[in-house]
Formats: structure tokens, sequence, C-alpha cells
């Protein structure tokens, strides 16, 4: 599974650096990696995966002017919001691994 947390973090390397991602996705790819991190007890590469995720979300929200506002109710915004809400989730076990 180390060589498998490699490859992952070798690939979402590689899809920033070409611009070819999705944010959102990229960012739960990424938060989701950090709990193999923490299962490691590898908390500086967990909290860099988690940090990630969460400036390309900040950036998505910030590149978005109010013009581009979804209507309430829409799937693609209902979507956009599970997978912020997952990220933002991912940082509990992290928060907690380090108080014990």
């Amino acid at each position: 599974t180390q060589l498998a947390a490699h490859y992952c973090m070798g690939t979402l390397q590689r899809q920033l650096s070409i611009d070819n991602h999705d944010p959102h996705d990229w960012a739960l790819n990424s938060g989701t990696l950090s709990c193999y991190f923490l299962s490691q007890r590898r908390y500086r590469d967990a909290l860099y995966c988690l940090a990630s995720s969460a400036c390309m979300l900040a950036k998505q929200g910030a590149g978005k002017e109010a013009g581009d506002a979804k209507e309430a109710g829409d799937p693609e915004s209902e979507v956009m919001a599970r997978k912020k809400a997952t990220v933002s989730r991912l940082w509990i076990p992290y928060a907690l691994e380090l108080l014990e």
C-alpha cells in the first residue's frame, strides 16, 4: 500500500502540473490520500494532502464570480457541496490523532 500511495501522490502532482484535473475531485482524492498517511503516522504528509485539498477548494471558490453562481437545488452544485463537506470532514481524524 505504500507503493500505491506513492503512485497516487505522483498522479496528483502530474495532474496539477499539466492542469488536467477537476478541482473538486482532485481535492477529494488528495484528502482521501491523507487518511492513508495518517494511518501510517506520517503526519506531515497527511497535513500536506489536507492543506492542498483545502487550498484547491479555496481557489476554486474564489475563482467563481457572482454571475457564475448556480441556482439553489442544482444537482451539480449539490454534488460539489458534498465533496467540499467530505474534504472538510477529513480534517477531524487528523486533529483527533494529534490530540491523542
